[in-house]
């Protein structure tokens, strides 16, 4: 006697439980379920004699081993009506049709085997969801937390735990663990969000300060949701946490790092336009070229309004009417198209021009570009907006950072894919993907490797985190994504499931680059500059200087960083520099400095003229000056 769980595919029939039969499966048309499914659902198929059944009587199954002759088989049909295959029981003897009451145990039996399937795909649906929130926390960096208001007592995951630099199994939070864990000048702020909350049953989204285990100082953000019950009061309240210290470190070197050059790009060679007010310009500078690309003489045949950006158009001519009317200066912000094609952020200062009897006459604009600091903004932007996204849980984390997911059952080779995966790699979305169609996706360059890696893990069973590789898109576009995948073994330990997230980080990649050049570009002013820029603290001592002092003053940079300023200065000059100083720092941040002549001693030991035109740099939060940079050039000629 025989009995199998058999399931049937497009071109088989496969076991999935057997007694007393060594096969694994059968072709589709050799399978006596292939004529049971398609009686309808909850039905039962009985062969008494198969030698007998004009259907059987030549299968290779009949004539030959296992030599079927009676066969019974209940269908197992999911709750949607669909059969899947059969419960059956086969012998190599004829038999009489069993009872009704035998043909219903063995309908019982096939839905009992349904059953297992529907909670065995339970349990793995549950622990995949689980699984994924784990890939989403470790990709994003978004733990997630739970406050019971009754035990006042909170849950962490496993990322909230990592950035306290605490271990689960080692470290059990209490509420006044938690508040603790805040910089001591934060801690009464974050009592009040929770009383807040408590109090009004809303939530509350902070950044904050913590203070590590190991004594690190971190930025974190926490947003809190309160759970409420029938009577309408909070009983808990749930919640994201993220570690964004890298973003407001960034932030600050890139806002350090704008201040130290912001000297050199204002004295850097702007574009210069002379406006009549219908937007027909009479004089661009040559730098028009290094902004739009377009050299002075193509500028003559351009209307301003044709190379502004449709979307600002509208503001760009209120300002040129109201400047026409008498508004003496305005400062705008907008897009120029690029000869290439694209747009770049442009900021214009404009000025009004009068004729002699004081009437509106042209409009001077001075414009630069500003598409760093417009990328950063944006940067910024989405960045909060994607932390946002990651307050959904399992179930939203495909939006959390844009993540599709996919998942491949190695043994019935079936895939199955989010929507984002479609969006991610250019293709039309389809009911049963096949997997070939994104393997066509992989960069050629990249395809031999992603093989190769694929086979060494499905050897190891290692999961793969982060890994960044290149696509390309139907359409041609190449795209930079990262993957993170793990591998699901089954029960004989062999790798059954292979599941993952993938993330296109190709906007992240341009932003980077963009950056690097223009830290590039504004080094190289500095650099390059014929007037020597300086950087010293509030003692006067040189923290930065251009290589433009050697020919003005014969020093090197090297020779020079660490030394007063004061000392390189004639004495007859230093009481008029300090009282100069001290006007400028008494008015305050808003002071605009005044050029000023000095002597300065070269290494050769005579005295050179030289006019500088200081900035002041203030603490926003003390008032008091922390860096002055000061623009130099040599009069001596002049003088």
């Amino acid at each position: 006697p025989i009995s199998l769980v058999s399931l049937i595919d497009e071109h088989r029939q496969w076991f999935k439980a057997r007694v007393g039969l060594e096969a694994s499966e059968t072709p589709r048309d050799q399978a006596f379920c292939a004529h049971a499914i398609t009686m309808g659902p909850d039905m039962v198929m009985v062969v008494e004699d198969a030698r007998l059944d004009p259907r059987f009587a030549t299968n290779p199954l009949v004539t030959g081993a296992p030599g079927i002759r009676f066969y019974a088989g209940a269908t197992l049909t999911t709750k949607d009506g669909h059969n899947l295959g059969t419960l059956c029981v086969i012998d190599d003897k004829p038999r009489p049709r069993p009872s009704p009451a035998e043909l219903e145990r063995l309908q019982l039996l096939a839905r009992i085997v349904v059953d297992e399937f529907e909670l065995a795909r339970a349990h793995r649906q549950a622990r995949e969801k689980q699984r994924l929130l784990e890939i989403a926390e470790t990709m994003s960096g978004v733990g997630h937390w739970r406050l019971d208001l009754g035990a006042n007592k909170p849950t962490w995951s496993d990322t909230v735990y990592a950035i306290h630099g605490v271990d689960r199994a080692s470290f059990d939070p209490g509420l006044d663990d938690a508040v603790a864990f805040y910089h001591p000048d934060d801690r009464e702020m974050v009592l009040g969000h929770l009383a807040s909350a408590i109090e009004t049953g809303s939530g509350f989204d902070f950044q904050l300060r913590l203070v590590r285990a190991d004594g690190s100082l971190r930025h974190v953000i926490s947003r809190g949701v309160c759970e409420i019950d029938d009577l309408g009061r909070p009983t808990a309240i749930v919640g994201l946490f993220q570690d964004i210290t890298e973003t407001v470190e960034t932030i600050a070197t890139l806002h350090r790092r704008e201040q130290h050059y912001r000297l050199v790009t204002e004295n850097s060679a702007d574009v210069i336009t002379r406006y009549d007010f219908d937007g027909d310009g009479s004089f661009i500078s040559p730098a028009i070229e290094k902004l739009l690309g377009y050299t002075v003489a193509e500028t003559k045949e351009l209307n301003l309004w044709e190379v502004l950006h449709p979307g600002d158009r509208e503001r760009v001519t209120e300002a040129f009417g109201a400047m026409s009317r008498g508004l003496d200066q305005s400062t705008l912000q907008h897009r120029s198209r690029h000869k290439r094609g694209h747009y770049i952020w442009v900021e214009s200062n404009l000025q009004l021009v009068r004729d002699a009897s004081g009437a509106p006459r042209e409009i001077v604009s001075v414009s630069r570009d500003i598409s760093d600091r417009k990328a950063l903004e944006f940067e910024m932007m989405a960045a909060r907006d994607a932390a946002r996204e990651q307050a959904q849980r399992a179930r939203l984390a495909e939006d959390i950072g844009g993540v599709g997911y996919w998942r491949y059952d190695l043994e019935s080779q079936d895939l199955d894919v989010s929507p984002k995966m479609f969006e991610i790699y250019g293709l039309e979305r389809v009911e049963r993907p096949r997997v070939e169609v994104f393997d066509d996706c992989i960069h050629p360059d990249e395809r031999a490797w992603t093989k190769a890696r694929i086979a060494e893990r499905l050897k190891t069973g290692q999961a793969d985190y982060n890994v960044t590789s290149r696509v390309v898109r139907p359409d041609g576009e190449e795209r930079y994504i990262s993957g993170s995948s793990i591998i699901e073994m089954g029960p004989d330990g062999s790798p059954a499931v292979i599941m993952g997230t993938v993330r296109d980080i190709t906007d992240e990649r341009r932003s980077q680059a963009d950056l690097a050049a223009s830290e590039s570009r504004y080094r190289l002013l500095a650099d390059n500059a014929s007037d020597m820029i300086t950087t010293f603290g509030p003692g006067g001592a040189i923290r930065f200087i251009s290589p433009a002092c050697y020919p003005i003053l014969g020093y090197t940079p090297q020779e020079m960083i660490g030394r007063r300023i004061i000392e390189m200065t004639h004495p007859e000059d230093e009481a008029v520099i300090m009282a100069y100083y001290a006007d400028l720092i008494a008015k305050g941040p808003s002071a605009i400095s005044e050029p000023y002549q000095f002597r300065g001693r070269h290494k050769n030991g005579h005295w050179v003229w030289l006019e500088g035109q200081p900035k002041l740099f203030f603490d926003a939060s003390t008032g008091k000056v922390v860096a002055i940079q000061d623009v130099a050039r040599d009069i001596t000629v002049r003088s």
